[in-house]
């Protein structure tokens, strides 16, 4: 390939790798999967496994009856949703317990806890 094809191609090469980057950084919601007091950390406790990470965009929610406990620093993420929502008349609940770590390493981050 010629250097001034090469230099043509460039643009389109790089606006097609940002699309695909763009793509995989997509939000997720991180959903507390155990009835009973668990651990926060333990991957396996949470859908999808976790526990939630991943920077801003990225949500965990504790809306199933659960308690989620935390005792040591957790991964950053945007924000935690306690017992938020209502569903078919059928409010939503969950319990957080925090006897050690920090929550919350940036700014912009938000605790729900209990609204509609």
């Amino acid at each position: 390939m010629s250097w001034k094809k090469f230099v043509r191609r460039m643009p389109a090469c790089a606006v097609l790798a940002g699309g695909l980057l763009a793509q995989s950084a997509h939000a997720v919601d991180f959903n507390w999967n155990v009835a009973g007091p668990a651990d926060w950390n333990v991957g396996t406790n949470w859908d999808p496994e976790g526990p939630p990470s991943g920077g801003g965009g990225n949500h965990a929610f504790v809306n199933n009856g659960g308690t989620a406990e935390i005792s040591s620093d957790i991964g950053d993420f945007q924000d935690i949703f306690v017992g938020v929502g209502n569903v078919e008349g059928v409010a939503k609940v969950g319990t957080l317990n925090q006897s050690g770590g920090s929550t919350f390493q940036g700014t912009g981050s938000w605790m729900f806890v209990g609204q509609d």
